[in-house]
């Protein structure tokens, strides 16, 4: 334990996680002197409290100083403490200021103690240790010794001997107990470590990491930085808690733990749980009086079955504990290093949350004094959360301990509130399946379905249901009849004259009322036009892309049963389907087969389709989707109120008629007088025409996806002042939002929304340094973030979004099975029939009602027993300079990363080892010069993997196992030393030091080594993100003044990643 804290101190010789602290508040007549006196000669009766530590030849050693003096500090802080009125985090503030920091090894003693006078005879104790010289059990010995020393010397003073006890033995006993237990292959004890070893290795094989939804962004070496929050469970719960782990033969502690994986469960939906709980591993009465560092850790993994109840779990988890106990004698550094890759510095191995039961602790007992814990907070914890459950009488005092860089306080807070909601309803729900245990009560519940479910809008105005679009047209037609309604390209059009445009086509379609009319025209004022008059008609319009292969575009036609499509002259020889009527609205020839008159469609606008529109499908064949004008005009209108239009604005549209945006920035302008500016399909692929038609037209709002702001910014665009964004379609990054924000644009929204719901269902405002959020819904439009059981989870635990009201479509053209399964009713949930769309999107509440995006349902990939978000790799791929785009996918378990880039294998590797875990890390990475794109701007997945996007293929590290022989003199020395170390017999330049059976225990002996060899200090994080021979080499040549050999060795690395166009280019 003691070398593995160690390692873990070296990795950030600042960090303070290992230090933990004691303080209580004394009040009454205290003999300071002699209270320093008593804790001095505790301190001298202990060498493991003397103990510092030194690298001496490569090897890091504990000397045990000579007993010397203890400063005795003392700070009277009585005026500050009246000053600042009994303002308790004032003096936690200098408290943590003078005990939280780092100690120096090798000359400090690794303890503090400071005396705080805070009134006449009123004072605060306060003792910080670090881990590698103490444990929980240490501080209970130097407590209860100090007491007794004081007594005796207190009484020494009153004329009666203190007798001064030597301790029975030292922690360097211990230390050779430990070396026998470990070597001595005869010795029983061995032999039982060793069975224990493999029992643990069997147990926690393949154990996946705890996927708790943080709500910042993880480092990729774990912070020490912790918050406290502080409840109490009262005594008639804790009764009944303990009443029913007796009826079952467990215990209070089983119990306790059983509900807090329970609470991990909902709040991860991960039924392997794994759970750290520390033992005192002193198991010779000799070690029992000790001063040192004994502790080690059990990991309780239990794997729960959700449909399973309390009772259940609850023997399951005693079984799991008591087997653990059982066991509880073995080598954690040895399970670490056989079970844990040493290289994921960014999360705590085997386990990242810990849980504590413990009875109450013994305090100081001071003669004529009185003495309690003084709740210190020193902001500091060991792992991502713990929970210490402390019994105090007949209750139970708990304390959740939690890292500050991941979670929020709000989000704690309900996390302690949620375990104390738990333990209440025990009993009333011990035979409840632990799925249907809701976290919910009712006032939370209420917010939850009703509350956060009101218009974003403040707004709201009566909704008409049986508006149409057209009639919507018309009556803006009638408001600004002279104001021009599209511009494209060097043509423009006003309402006036577009509606007369409308009613000729209208009279060229003739009676179709209730059909689906496909369009296929090229961007254009006619395209427009054309889906104006098929409403007018009372039809309902079909996008074809005249860009779409012809076998999509005939799968479309056949599946909506088309009679009738309006297209263009240039087009035209893309239908090919004999029985389909094709009428060119661009020929004015042809002759009209109708009036215009009242649309002879029926009075209920939520019925009655407005478009059909395809979106990609999971069977290969496209999902088209009914939407009707109630839906559409229910969007159309919210976003008139929020973000908000005018008359005065000009929207550049710039979205391919087949993807259902494009429906909102075609239409929404032309329903409130603005300009729709429509971009052609020759400027939509060429990032610099794009960002000149955004200048000289001054367009004023724009939407896109991702893809094509990011062709815009690659462009060299620089942004437009007056520009307000919308952007929706794939997850909005933190560096694409940045980029738009830094002086590019006037607003940024974050749009969100699935075709089957039309359009967009929420929206939020993106600003710098703010979050990016979902936000809230739109107008008319609740959502309802549920587990498997169709219950609504707490704020800040993730589930799968679902989606009801006004945008809510009539649902997909002829596929029942895929209706029953996407469109279901909460009636069960709400009392009253509610239609809603399954998304498959993970969200969670913040706890303002906004909703975050957590990821996709079926994209979120599941690594190396990690779950990871692909999207948090890409956008780490992205920082690299010179990386334009990039896109991961799971192929049978590796990551595969698709790279737009001009730059070396070493940047785009080197980069991503330094901001992301280990875990993350793509197995193999592909040059390639774009990225496939969907007709609707995302990216192509599925043809990632097909033979020409297998472009030049990066090596990274030594994937294949071929052996590489050093090159230069510092690559044979690493070999050299690697080989050494790990007993190997020939270590290749591309072979890496972990994968060779490297440890963290080792890396620490190979910067020592190259220490005292090379004078080069490598810090151990560089160490542990990239330890190939050759990237090590590097190091330190680079460290210690690089020759001519390396670079060579550099120049060749440089060819062998060059295709041989570009290595001949350079060497000619």
């Amino acid at each position: 334990m003691q070398a593995r804290l160690w390692f873990l101190s070296q990795l950030d010789s600042s960090a303070v996680g290992y230090e933990f602290c004691f303080s209580f508040a004394i009040e009454g007549k205290l003999d300071v002197a002699l209270f320093f006196e008593s804790f001095e000669a505790v301190v001298h009766r202990h060498p493991g409290l003397r103990t510092t530590f030194e690298t001496v030849n490569g090897e890091t050693l504990q000397f045990i100083n000579p007993a010397r003096p203890v400063t005795a500090v003392v700070k009277d802080v009585q005026d500050w403490c009246r000053a600042s009125m009994q303002d308790a985090s004032k003096l936690d503030a200098l408290m943590r200021k003078d005990l939280i920091k780092p100690f120096i090894y090798d000359s400090d003693l690794l303890l503090r103690s400071i005396l705080y006078k805070t009134g006449e005879q009123s004072y605060v104790w306060g003792l910080c240790l670090h881990h590698i010289i103490a444990d929980g059990w240490t501080f209970g010995l130097i407590v209860d010794e100090i007491s007794a020393i004081y007594k005796e010397k207190l009484a020494c003073s009153s004329g009666e001997p203190s007798v001064e006890k030597a301790a029975p033995c030292d922690y360097s006993h211990y230390i050779e107990w430990e070396r026998v237990q470990e070597a001595d292959q005869d010795h029983p004890g061995f032999i039982q470590r060793e069975e224990n070893l493999h029992y643990w290795i069997q147990q926690l094989r393949n154990c996946p990491p705890l996927d708790f939804s943080s709500d910042f962004s993880r480092p990729t070496i774990r912070t020490y930085t912790a918050k406290r929050v502080f409840f109490t469970i009262p005594a008639h719960v804790v009764d009944e808690l303990r009443e029913v782990a007796q009826e079952n033969g467990s215990t209070l502690h089983c119990s306790c733990l059983t509900l807090f994986t329970i609470l991990l469960y909902h709040y991860t939906q991960q039924t392997d749980i794994a759970v750290g709980t520390p033992h005192a591993n002193r198991f010779d009465q000799r070690f029992e009086s000790i001063a040192g560092c004994f502790i080690s850790t059990l990991v309780m993994r239990n794997l729960l079955a959700p449909e399973s109840d309390f009772i259940q779990a609850l023997k399951d988890v005693t079984k799991t504990a008591f087997e653990a106990y059982e066991h509880q004698d073995y080598s954690f550094e040895k399970l670490i290093s056989e079970l844990v890759d040493n290289r994921d510095l960014s999360r705590n191995p085997l386990f990242q949350v810990l849980f504590v039961f413990q009875n109450a602790l013994s305090g100081l007992s001071l003669p004529e004094v009185s003495t309690r814990w003084y709740p210190f907070d020193p902001e500091i914890g060991q792992f991502e959360l713990e929970l210490h459950l402390r019994t105090e009488g007949d209750s139970l005092e708990g304390t959740l301990i939690y890292n500050s860089d991941l979670y929020s306080d709000g989000s704690m807070t309900r996390f302690a509130n949620h375990f104390q909601y738990l333990a209440q309803h025990v009993r009333s729900r011990k035979h409840m399946a632990i799925r249907e245990m809701s976290l919910v009560n009712s006032d939370e519940r209420n917010t939850l379905l009703y509350e956060w479910n009101q218009d974003y809008s403040l707004q709201k105005e009566p909704v008409d249901h049986n508006r149409y679009i057209a009639e919507a047209f018309f009556a803006q037609v009638q408001k600004t009849p002279e104001n021009i309604a599209i511009e494209c390209e060097q043509q423009c059009i006003s309402y006036h004259a577009l509606n007369a445009e409308v009613d000729r086509i209208t009279r060229l379609l003739g009676s179709v009322s209730g059909q689906f009319i496909g369009v296929m025209i090229p961007r254009s004022i006619d395209m427009v036009a054309a889906l104006l008059a098929i409403l007018k008609a009372g039809a309902a319009f079909v996008p074809l892309d005249p860009e779409f292969p012809k076998d999509r575009v005939a799968y479309m036609i056949d599946n909506s049963g088309l009679t009738t499509i309006l297209s263009h002259t240039a087009c035209q020889h893309k239908i090919t389907i004999p029985s389909v009527q094709v009428l060119c609205v661009d020929d004015l020839d042809v002759r009209p087969r109708g009036t215009v008159g009242n649309m002879e469609i029926s009075t209920d606008a939520s019925a009655n389709p407005a478009y059909l529109i395809y979106t990609s499908g999971s069977t290969g064949k496209p999902k088209g989707v009914v939407v009707s004008h109630r839906n559409a005009l229910n969007i159309l209108d919210s976003m008139a109120k929020v973000p908000g239009i005018s008359s005065e604005d000009r929207w550049l549209a710039v979205t391919t008629l087949s993807f259902d945006i494009s429906i909102l920035e075609l239409l929404l302008p032309l329903l409130n007088g603005a300009r729709v500016i429509i971009a052609t399909q020759n400027v939509l692929s060429d990032g610099t025409q794009l960002a000149s038609l955004i200048e000289s037209s001054a367009a004023t709002l724009m939407q896109a996806t991702p893809a094509t702001w990011k062709l815009l910014l690659d462009s060299g665009w620089k942004g437009a002042p007056v520009l307000r964004i919308l952007c929706g379609g794939e997850a909005l990054q933190r560096d694409l939002a940045d980029a738009l924000l830094d002086k590019r644009c006037k607003e940024l929204w974050n749009v969100y929304g699935p075709t089957e719901t039309t359009i967009w269902s929420l929206l939020s405002q993106v600003n710098i340094n703010g979050p990016i959020l979902l936000g809230r819904p739109i107008d008319n439009t609740r959502c309802y973030v549920l587990n498997e059981s169709l219950q609504p989870v707490a704020v800040g635990m993730p589930g799968e979004l679902y989606i009801a009201g006004d945008g809510c479509s009539l649902g997909y053209w002829r596929r029942d099975v895929a209706n029953t399964e996407s469109f279901v009713n909460l009636k069960t949930l709400l009392g009253v029939d509610e239609r809603a769309y399954r998304t498959g999107d993970l969200v969670k509440y913040d706890e303002h009602g906004n909703l975050i995006y957590l990821g996709r349902k079926d994209r979120q990939l599941k690594v190396r027993g990690y779950r990871i978000e692909p999207g948090e790799i890409e956008c780490a791929l992205r920082e690299v300079a010179g990386v334009t785009d990039a896109a991961v996918i799971d192929q049978e378990g590796m990551l595969l990363a698709y790279v737009c880039a001009a730059v070396s294998q070493e940047d785009i590797v080197q980069y991503v080892r330094q901001v992301l875990p280990r875990y993350m890390l793509p197995h193999r990475y592909y040059l390639v010069e774009q990225l496939p794109m969907t007709p609707n701007g995302k990216v192509d997945r599925k043809r990632l993997l097909s033979a020409e996007m297998m472009g030049r293929q990066l090596s990274v590290g030594n994937v294949d196992n071929i052996y590489v022989a050093p090159r230069t003199e510092m690559e044979v020395y690493v070999s050299s030393l690697y080989s050494q170390l790990l007993n190997v017999d020939r270590v290749g330049r591309e072979d890496d030091f972990f994968d060779l059976g490297g440890h963290s225990l080792l890396a620490a002996r190979v910067r020592n080594a190259i220490y005292c060899t090379h004078s080069v200090d490598i810090a151990l994080q560089t160490l542990m993100s990239d330890s190939s021979v050759k990237a090590l080499a590097r190091i330190i040549v680079d460290e210690a003044n690089p020759s001519e050999e390396e670079t060579i060795a550099d120049l060749l690395d440089r060819l062998e990643s060059m295709s041989e166009e570009e290595a001949a280019q350079l060497l000619t």
